[in-house]
């Protein structure tokens, strides 16, 4: 929120509510907040492109819309979006981009549900209803996580979305200040996702029942895979705030899980998400091995909270490793 403004923090001359230059001196009336912000972009550019056009963006509110400054700051946050993604550098847009808003309830309910009962029905055909309706709740269990974790820091997202064969995403719509929020944000789905599992666990212990067995198992291997140190999985946003270089590793201890996980075969399904993560991770590897990344301030987060990080990741996948094979459920990593 923009503070009230009245009288120019230059020349004194009293301004009217909202104004964005002095009729006086004709100098911008919140120009210290915008050196602020364009430093702010400008160090993060490199590292975190997207944050960086968070900032520029925030600028862009404190002048006048279409002024030269203003559409030269839309241009450069659209090509610092872009790359953040891995796409074109070269797109300008048109029009002022669009102030991002949390979804309504319903838009929210719609989104999310309609697009569960689309995997519930895939997955059915091969999974049977009522394990692909356990299993899909389970992975809205995770998800619901990462949901509470992004409330809990400010960051404004959008609903879960359900992928067939992927899972869900939760896009943000803005980024988390520095590395051990991103740490918390990422390792809060597995851990919801973990006790999700061995809720399903207990259910199986004292009703005898198969199918908690089965979702409890595929559940803690999800939420397992999920540890991997890659972007833009959890355990790459964990990993973060340990160090990013964890992230080069990751991308081999990733294709020999995706490959275990797809029956030590390749297939379609397996091609496409392996290139989806991977793609989704390029940007911040080359950041980290061509442009210094692991040196810059976003990763500074200190030895108590980094220290606290690598007990929280190993304790959660020592955990999930443990369980899978003290009941002996690892066999479903071969299914």
């Amino acid at each position: 929120m923009t503070e009230t403004i009245t009288a120019c923090p230059h020349c004194r001359a009293p301004l009217a509510a909202g104004a964005l230059i002095c009729p006086t001196c004709h100098r911008w009336v919140h120009e210290q907040r915008l050196q602020q912000l364009l430093q702010e972009a400008n160090a993060a550019q490199q590292i975190n492109p997207m944050l960086a056009a968070n900032l520029l963006r925030q600028a862009m509110a404190l002048l006048p819309v279409g002024s030269p400054p203003y559409v030269t700051l839309e241009q450069h946050a659209q090509t610092l979006a872009a790359a953040a993604f891995g796409g074109s550098t070269g797109f300008a847009p048109t029009a002022p981009p669009r102030v991002a808003r949390n979804d309504t309830w319903a838009t929210a309910l719609l989104k999310t549900g309609g697009s569960m009962a689309l995997s519930i029905y895939i997955y059915k055909t091969a999974m049977g209803l009522p394990f692909a309706a356990g299993f899909v709740l389970l992975i809205l269990i995770h998800e619901m996580g990462h949901v509470i974790a992004n409330w809990y820091y400010g960051i404004k997202q959008s609903p879960p979305i359900f992928i067939p064969y992927v899972g869900a995403i939760i896009w943000l719509r803005q980024n988390p200040s520095n590395a051990k929020a991103e740490a918390v944000i990422g390792i809060a789905g597995p851990v919801a996702g973990t006790a999700g599992a061995l809720v399903c666990f207990g259910i199986a212990l004292f009703t005898g029942k198969l199918l908690f067995l089965e979702l409890a198992g595929f559940a803690m291997i999800m939420n397992l895979f999920n540890m991997i140190p890659i972007a833009p999985l959890d355990g790459g946003r964990v990993s973060a705030a340990i160090t990013p270089w964890l992230w080069i590793p990751g991308v081999v201890l990733f294709i020999g899980a995706l490959y275990q996980l797809g029956g030590r075969r390749v297939d379609w399904i397996t091609i496409l998400v392996g290139l989806w993560i991977l793609q989704g991770a390029w940007p911040r590897l080359r950041q980290v091995m061509f442009q210094g990344a692991a040196k810059h301030p976003y990763y500074r987060v200190g030895i108590a909270a980094r220290l606290y990080v690598i007990f929280s990741y190993v304790l959660l996948t020592g955990l999930l490793v443990t369980m899978l094979y003290k009941t002996g459920l690892y066999h479903l990593i071969n299914f």
